[in-house]
């Protein structure tokens, strides 16, 4: 006689490689945004970089807000890596579930449909000095 069986989870939820790809896609075009809000954030800097005024306090404030500042986008161009690694992941979590539900398969002959990775940035560029 078998035991009970276990009741099927409730909510749950099934993605295939194909809507997985389509998620790393979007979220590449997210990191290209980021990545443009601190380019667009840097190029506003330049175009006021003199506005603190002149003398000993303004030079101290200056090298203060540079510090900051460059610990900010050390920190964002982190964040933009790690975006492109998240849409990195989704790839491949989608390529090793095609190619486990190939192996699977009962004919023996099902194909996996496999997906580029994603060109995304994959390094911060260092805003230190």
């Amino acid at each position: 006689m078998a035991g009970p069986t276990a009741p099927a989870p409730s909510g749950g939820f099934d993605v295939t490689p194909a809507e997985l790809n389509g998620v790393a896609g979007n979220v590449v075009v997210q990191q290209n945004v980021l990545n443009k809000a601190a380019n667009d954030f840097l190029y506003e800097l330049v175009e006021y970089m003199d506005c603190g005024g002149y003398g000993s306090a303004a030079q101290a404030v200056s090298a203060a807000y540079v510090r900051v500042g460059n610990r900010f986008l050390d920190v964002w161009a982190k964040s933009v890596v790690s975006v492109g690694g998240v849409a990195v992941g989704f790839v491949t979590t989608a390529n090793n579930y095609s190619r486990a539900e190939a192996a699977s398969h009962p004919s023996g002959t099902a194909r996996p449909v496999q997906f580029p990775v994603p060109r995304v940035i994959d390094s911060p560029r260092s805003t230190s000095r």
